[in-house]
């Protein structure tokens, strides 16, 4: 089987495109799962941030790296503090107090974390900002005390049952 140059250039050129497609198809897949838990591990951050310093914003990168490094570094997709540096941005001037959570919408009403690079790569509900915004409003939430419906309006005092004898 004889191939001329002709054929043999086209197979090469080819081969190389298909090539090519997958190692570029290969590293995005790489960036986004990567920026994917990057975001996810940066949320829970700052979140434990928050719990550990009486639930304030931290300040500065060296505040959050030092908050990191005591903690062990155990939050997923964040393997080097320099990679949350490099790849996150962090608006250290945000005021968590003054966001409103009374709304049920799990979109949060700000933006105070995001990728360097301007994409919106996250797992479903694992945002930045949503991971903090969920945080906030669980600070709100308290457990509801049990309700008892007489005539079908709701009453605020439990009545006690009354024995069965």
């Amino acid at each position: 089987m004889r191939f001329s140059i002709r054929t043999l250039l086209i197979i090469t050129a080819v081969l190389a495109v298909i090539i090519g497609v997958a190692t570029y198809s290969l590293r995005t897949i790489d960036r986004i799962v990567g920026d994917a838990y990057r975001v996810w591990g940066t949320g829970d951050l700052v979140v434990d941030f928050m719990n550990a310093n009486h639930q304030r914003w931290p300040q500065s990168w060296e505040e959050l790296e030092s908050h990191y490094e005591q903690s062990n570094g155990a939050f997923p997709g964040v393997r080097e503090f320099s990679d949350v540096q490099n790849y996150m941005e962090i608006d250290f001037s945000f005021d968590p107090t003054v966001v409103d959570r009374s709304n049920d919408e799990l979109d949060p009403p700000f933006r105070a974390i995001w990728l360097r690079d301007g994409t919106n790569t996250a797992y479903v509900g694992t945002g930045p900002n949503q991971i903090v915004y969920r945080h906030l409003k669980s600070l709100t939430q308290s457990p509801a005390s049990p309700r008892i419906e007489t005539d079908g309006k709701p009453s605020d005092e439990a009545e006690s049952p009354s024995p069965a004898f």
